[in-house]
């Protein structure tokens, strides 16, 4: 009887090897060959950030790691042997990802040097990575909820300067680069002016390079740690071109926070000017309301959330509200953070309308504009009374504040709420 063969058994916990996966080094080294008679640098760039992209953008977290694990792919594979092996290293190390352009450069000189190296460099080769900053503008909409970086590039000294412009925008309310992307030609930058001219709802403006530079690193770092799909449909193509394209700004500050702290003095004096307003003062002597009037505290403790919401989570300005930021904040910040007392709920829509009007007119908006914030609150106020009746809308915390309030636990208390925490933790 022949011996029967036994599978072997894989250690606890180790799961089993998978294929591994297919080299894409070839099918990358053969597109990087059809640009070897092209005429210019700048489509080999848009084809490298397209290749990076595919990696930062298909990364649900993780992004920069899984570009700069493509890139270190290509370097380690040591393309000595293909024609098109030197001019992927060469536009890795001087627009691919910035941990991974010494090791690319590394890896030129060492097959610039050997003798057996297959390479075939193109003339214009040495001006990847040269494109000049040229014209400059920002267009900022009139809330100041997003700003577009218009930013013109060329290679300078030949015939074919491939003139084209990298455009951001960055989204305040969100935090991150909303949408990046590339338009090719010698004209684009003219006509983009022209249609943003043409919109009385945004403002087009000189761009300052350091401010730029600033706001720029600091959202993309953001965008780039930010789960799910944020950006728009051409920002993983573009993501790496945009970040070889700001080496051409001044090298942004250090720590740069692109939200600013807004003191509590300040907001302290913005919340007693508004209390101070004659619509406050109507609202609370019942002027008009079939219902009676709120309660002091209350209208206090609801323009008090909206400053707090727009200073540390909106833009860090609170006198800076738009439709966008009303949405986001009756319909997901309040619901979501807040444990509001039963009688409050109702008074919200109304007390924040009377709040981002009145921010509206120290911020110097035009009437138009403020009614369209005003018909904001008036379109989600509702939504939000109706989260809060559902009452299923509640964040992590504040379900336990919720219920640190309902056991009737002091939260001034605090030997008091860690007692009740051991016991909530013990219950599980």
């Amino acid at each position: 009887m022949s011996p029967v063969s036994k599978k072997r058994k894989q250690p606890p916990g180790r799961a089993p090897k998978s294929a591994a996966r297919p080299s894409i080094i070839g099918p990358i080294l053969s597109v990087f060959a059809e640009r070897l008679d092209d005429d210019g640098p700048l489509q080999t760039e848009l084809v490298l950030a397209y290749l990076l992209g595919t990696g930062w953008g298909g990364a649900q977290w993780g992004r920069t790691d899984a570009a700069e694990a493509l890139a270190s792919e290509i370097v380690d594979a040591n393309p000595t042997g293909h024609p098109a092996g030197g001019l992927v290293l060469l536009a890795l190390a001087r627009t691919g990802p910035r941990p991974l352009r010494e090791k690319a450069l590394q890896a030129l000189e060492l097959g610039a040097s050997s003798e057996s190296t297959k390479w075939r460099m193109p003339d214009w080769a040495e001006r990847i990575g040269t494109a000049e900053l040229g014209r400059t503008a920002i267009l900022t909409d009139v809330y100041g909820d997003q700003t577009s970086y218009y930013m013109e590039f060329s290679y300078p000294g030949t015939a074919n300067p491939e003139q084209h412009l990298v455009v951001a925008l960055v989204d305040y309310n969100l935090h991150l680069i909303k949408d990046m992307f590339v338009r090719v030609g010698p004209h684009v930058f003219e006509l983009l002016e022209q249609i943003a001219k043409e919109d009385d709802a945004a403002t087009f403006a000189p761009m300052d390079l350091q401010s730029a530079s600033d706001d720029l690193w600091a959202h993309l770092d953001v965008t780039d740690r930010t789960l799910g799909d944020p950006s728009g449909e051409e920002s993983a193509e573009t993501r790496y071109l945009l970040e070889a394209r700001l080496d051409r700004l001044p090298h942004p500050n250090a720590n740069t926070d692109f939200r600013p702290t807004v003191a509590q003095a300040e907001r302290g004096r913005i919340l007693t000017a508004f209390m101070k307003t004659v619509a406050v003062k109507d609202l609370l002597s019942g002027t008009g309301s079939p219902d009676g009037p709120p309660e002091r505290d209350s209208v206090r403790y609801i323009a008090r959330l909206a400053i707090d919401y727009a200073s540390d989570y909106g833009a860090g300005d609170p006198l800076r509200w738009s439709p966008i930021a009303v949405e986001l904040f009756l319909t997901d910040w309040a619901p979501r953070k807040v444990v509001w007392d039963a009688e409050d709920v109702l008074w919200v829509p109304e007390v924040l309308d009377l709040f981002v009007a009145y921010c509206g007119k120290r911020s110097g908006l035009e009437l138009r504009w403020i009614e369209a914030i005003r018909e904001a609150v008036d379109e989600y106020g509702g939504d939000f009374v109706a989260i809060e009746l559902a009452g299923n809308s509640k964040g992590p915390g504040a379900q336990v504040m919720a219920a640190l309030l309902a056991d009737g636990v002091d939260l001034m208390d605090g030997e008091a709420v860690q007692q009740w925490i051991a016991r909530y933790n013990d219950s599980l």
